[in-house]
This record gives C-alpha cells, sequence and structure tokens, in this order.
C-alpha cells in the first residue's frame, strides 16, 4: 500500500533539476496539477518527527511541508521551492552587511527560531548557506536534516550534528542541545555579518549589535540569552528597528555591476511553463480563498466601472465613454498590481528602492489620470 501511494504521488511531480551533487541529491520538481515549484528530498526515516512537526507549521520563515511518505529507512519529503538566494552567497559579494540589514535578518531569523522553539524543535545547523532571501525579499530557514526533538530528562544527544564553527560546543560534548545551542550559532552568524569575517571584535570597542552577538555566542550555555525570546528582544531594544516595508528583495542589486545571470536560480528556466493562466492575475496568484473572493469583487467593480455613463451634464458617446473610463482604469489597474510583472519593465518601477518604486507608482497614476483628462477635453 505505502508503495502504491509514493508510486501515485510521485506521478504528481515531474523531476525539472537536480539542485546539488549529494548522493541523495535534492530535486526540482513541479506539480503538474497546480504547475507549483517543489523540492524532493530523500533523507533519514529517523528525523520523521521532526518534519512531521514541521508540517503542522505555519510560518513564512520557515518552508512549507506538502508531503511525506515513508520509504523503507528514508523519507521522500516534497517542500516548498524558494526562488532566491542563500546568504551564503550573498555575503561573498555584500559582507560586511548594514547595521539595519543585520536587524532585519535577526528579526525574521528570530521570528522562524520562535516557531520551531516552542514545538521542541532544535535546528542545529543555523549558517548562511541554511538561509534563504527569497525574491521578494522574506528570510527562510531550511535544512532540517541535523534537527531533532528537544526531548525533557534526556542528557545528551544520540547523533552529534552540525557545521564546524557554527555548531555550539555542546553538540560535540556529552550535553544534550537546546534552544540555546541554535542562540549560539545565531551569535556567530551575527557577528561574520556584521564584521565580514569569522571572528571576534574588540571587547572594548564593539558594537551594541556586536555585543549582543557576542553573548549569544558566548562559549559557556549559561552566559547565553537563555530563550530566543529574550535575543529578539535585545536586538529590537537596540534600535527602533527598520521601517516596515523590507528591502531585502534590494540584495539583488547590491553589488556595484549585478548581472541577471548572477541571480538566475535553477528554476528560472521553469518558471513560466505550465502555470495555470489564472496564477497570473492578481488576487488569484497565491491561490488563498479569501484573496480570491476579494479579488472577484474587485474585478465586478472594475468592470461596473468601464461600463459606467458618463457624468451627468456631459455630452458623450456610450463608446467614447467607454474608451475614457479604459483610459483611466485599466492603465491604473496594471500598473497598481504589478499585472504580469510589469513593473520589470518600466522606468522606476524596476528600481530596486521600494521609495523609488513608490514614487514611480504615483507617477504613472497621475499620467494616466492626465490622459483621461485630456481624452474627455477633447471628445466631449
Amino acid at each position: 500500500m505505502g508503495e502504491m501511494t509514493l508510486a501515485f504521488i510521485e506521478e504528481q511531480y515531474k523531476e525539472l533539476d537536480n539542485l546539488n551533487n549529494k548522493e541523495n541529491p535534492a530535486v526540482l520538481t513541479r506539480n503538474t496539477s497546480t504547475g507549483e515549484l517543489f523540492v524532493r528530498k530523500i533523507i533519514p526515516s529517523s528525523f520523521a518527527p521532526v518534519i512531521e512537526q514541521l508540517k503542522n507549521l505555519s510560518s513564512k520563515y520557515l518552508p512549507k511541508i506538502e508531503v511525506m511518505i515513508p520509504k523503507g529507512n528514508q523519507l521522500i519529503v516534497y517542500e516548498e521551492y524558494i526562488n532566491g538566494k542563500n546568504l551564503a552567497d550573498l555575503m561573498k559579494t555584500n559582507a560586511p552587511f548594514d547595521t539595519d540589514e543585520v536587524t532585519r535578518l535577526m528579526l525574521m531569523l528570530s521570528d522562524a527560531l520562535t516557531e520551531l522553539h516552542a514545538n521542541a524543535i532544535i535546528h542545529r545547523d543555523i549558517k548562511p548557506s541554511n538561509i534563504m532571501i527569497s525574491s521578494d525579499g522574506v528570510l527562510k530557514l531550511i535544512d532540517f536534516d541535523a534537527s531533532r526533538m528537544f526531548e525533557v530528562g534526556k542528557n545528551q544527544d544520540t547523533v552529534n550534528l552540525g557545521t564546524i564553527g557554527y555548531a555550539a560546543p555542546e553538540q560535540y560534548g556529552y550535553s544534550q542541545t537546546d534552544a540555546r545551542s541554535d542562540i549560539y550559532s545565531i551569535g556567530v552568524l551575527m557577528l561574520e555579518l556584521l564584521l565580514g569575517k569569522n571572528t571576534l571584535p574588540d571587547k572594548e570597542h564593539a558594537t551594541s549589535l556586536e555585543k549582543i552577538a557576542m553573548q549569544a555566542g558566548a562559549f559557556d550555555p549559561e552566559q547565553r540569552y537563555q530563550s530566543i525570546q529574550d535575543f529578539r528582544t535585545a536586538v529590537k531594544n537596540d534600535s527602533l528597528g527598520p521601517s516596515y516595508v523590507s528591502e531585502l528583495s534590494d540584495f539583488t542589486e547590491l553589488d556595484d555591476s549585478p548581472t541577471e545571470s548572477a541571480w538566475k536560480t535553477p528554476a528560472d528556466e521553469y518558471e513560466n511553463d505550465f502555470i495555470p493562466w489564472y496564477k497570473h492575475i492578481p488576487g488569484f496568484r497565491t491561490g488563498t480563498p479569501w484573496k480570491m473572493i476579494v479579488a472577484v469583487f474587485g474585478y465586478m467593480f472594475l468592470i461596473f466601472g468601464l461600463f459606467s455613463p458618463p457624468t451627468e451634464g456631459v455630452k458623450m458617446s456610450h463608446t467614447v465613454n467607454f474608451f475614457s473610463n479604459f483610459f483611466l482604469i485599466v492603465p491604473a489597474f496594471v500598473i497598481f498590481t504589478n499585472l504580469c510583472g510589469i513593473w520589470s519593465k518600466l522606468p522606476l518601477l524596476k528600481s530596486p528602492s521600494p521609495g523609488t518604486r513608490k514614487a514611480g507608482i504615483v507617477i504613472y497614476i497621475i499620467v494616466c489620470v492626465s490622459i483621461y483628462g485630456i481624452y474627455n477635453e477633447i471628445f466631449s
């Protein structure tokens, strides 16, 4: 029965490309029904409790587990594909990072770990290559191959896993790892982001953020922040915080002379293949039911606006009035909703700066209104 289930599920996913060169490589796949991209991984069955728990979590900072199927002593896992770049690659060209950028990263990473730790999951392998920045600027903590469930009263881990340099000292000793092990890894990562290298700063001249990172990465677990909430509070209190509009998506432009190919991922060549037509429509792109319902009413309102009669006292034929409404409503809608990725084609809107994009939207809307006014002046 299990083999039949596995065969049935694997028929639903078309293999596209290998994402690494491991013995059991992660494979980029596409769901043939929905057109969505997923990553198929083969991992030891001992990770089943962690993956099962992850499957029940809902956090925008963690990849969504779509399917988990046992196969002998292995697990076949299909999880959300994150179209973006890992932090390790970004650090090669952009480190050290600005303090505001580090703050944004640490707050999002803290939120991801808050969700994990609340469900007794310890990641145990937090490092730059296990952190993705999606194309829309959201941090995603990935790769749970070293994760484990925390067990109260257990004295030591069964298997010592983690990456040298980022793994907490206790991961190589005889005590059980807990939330503070992840906090240690965050401290090491945070210092590397701030300094551009894996080293300790001069304590006397360390900045407030560097001091937070050093406490998080203390050798003795008792000297670290005792919970991820404590660490997050320290980072948050260090500053009033960045703008609510994340600029992490701008990392694509941080290089002085970025090239389009530098940010291409294995999924880019498949990105628009076999995607259902409705996935391109604003309101339907995410497949969220309430958004689609709101979108339906919104489109009904737009259609009503297109066919609304002329303003009282204005002499205008129905055809001329339709095009008058069209020149006002349709271009403004296309620009405001970024229909079919139009922003990437227009000056100002394709800028990496959120401020420039906002100004561009305002300018283009003003242009639409101006064309509407000129048209009415000519034909009314």
